[in-house]
């Protein structure tokens, strides 16, 4: 825990450039409530096979033939792969479609990266000036058996910026959703088919009273991977999201128009004698009438 802290307080002295110093009087408070914690815990009983050094040592023997990696689908759970077998999946996968080889070195790669995002007001943390790393999990699940390939970026050179883009898309996806709620008012039809937790998928199942049979959902043709030339986002994303965000900037600007409308209209009926004659307002400002037409 404590040195979760440390790192923890360097990250934050860093990304909001202020003193490390700054942050001891909230460590201590942290380190006081674990110990207090800890303290008040009941004794009990558990397996200390690990700290047993017969057993990390056969541990060790172990790592030299086999790699210990975690199993898809089953969290607490290792899977045990051959390390020769492991290092053919990822020699496979390096040369699919998915990576294409480079001649830069890993220290210009992070160097043009920093550069890029300097340039667009976004900072690189020292402990995210490194590459990402690929690792295969086992899908234990599957028969026959078989692997995932996964990138891990979580500590890399293009974090921030993928926190940025995610935030960008997650923004422009609630639009799109809104705006698809906002036209189902006008139709039934759903024109949206975007799920982001699971609370939608459970009131759709037992909270429609209009039908009491069971619903099942195919998914024969999701898609893991998409191929980079497969993508084509720029223009069907923008136009969408454009068109919504016209329409909304519109919509607003007309509700500010009719409210200062409104406001005005009501500072007069509350000041000065105002007549509505068909389609005039007569409004008597100190004995001298004034006409405006409303058409």
């Amino acid at each position: 825990i404590k040195e979760a802290l440390i790192k923890y307080k360097k990250k934050m002295s860093s990304k909001l450039s202020l003193p490390e110093v700054m942050f001891d009087e909230w460590y201590d408070a942290v380190i006081n409530k674990v110990h207090k914690a800890l303290n008040n815990l009941p004794t009990y009983s558990f397996n200390a096979v690990l700290s047993n050094s017969i057993v990390r040592d056969e541990l060790s023997k172990l790592q030299e033939k086999y790699i210990f990696v975690p199993t898809d689908k089953a969290s607490n759970n290792v899977s045990v792969i051959c390390k020769k077998y492991y290092n053919q999946l990822l020699e496979q996968e390096l040369h699919s479609n998915t990576f294409e080889l480079t001649q830069y070195s890993e220290e210009s790669i992070i160097k043009k990266h920093e550069q890029f995002l300097k340039r667009n007001g976004i900072r690189m943390h020292q402990e995210n000036k490194c590459v990402p790393y690929l690792y295969v999990t086992v899908k234990m699940h599957k028969s026959p058996v078989k692997f995932r390939m996964i990138t891990s970026g979580s500590k890399s050179s293009l974090k921030q910026l993928s926190i940025a883009v995610g935030l960008c898309l997650s923004r422009g996806l609630r639009i799109v959703k809104n705006y698809s709620r906002y036209r189902d008012r006008f139709h039934s039809r759903n024109d949206f088919y975007i799920i982001d937790s699971s609370k939608e998928v459970l009131d759709f199942m037992f909270n429609d009273n209009r039908t009491s049979y069971r619903k099942s959902v195919s998914t024969l043709c999701l898609e893991t991977t998409i191929k980079k030339h497969d993508l084509k986002l720029e223009g069907a994303f923008n136009t969408s999201i454009s068109t919504v965000v016209v329409l909304l900037l519109s919509i607003k600007l007309i509700l500010a128009l009719l409210l200062s409308i409104m406001l005005i209209l009501a500072l007069l009926l509350c000041k000065y004698n105002v007549n509505i004659l068909r389609d005039n307002v007569i409004i008597n400002v100190n004995d001298k009438f004034l006409l405006i037409k409303l058409k």
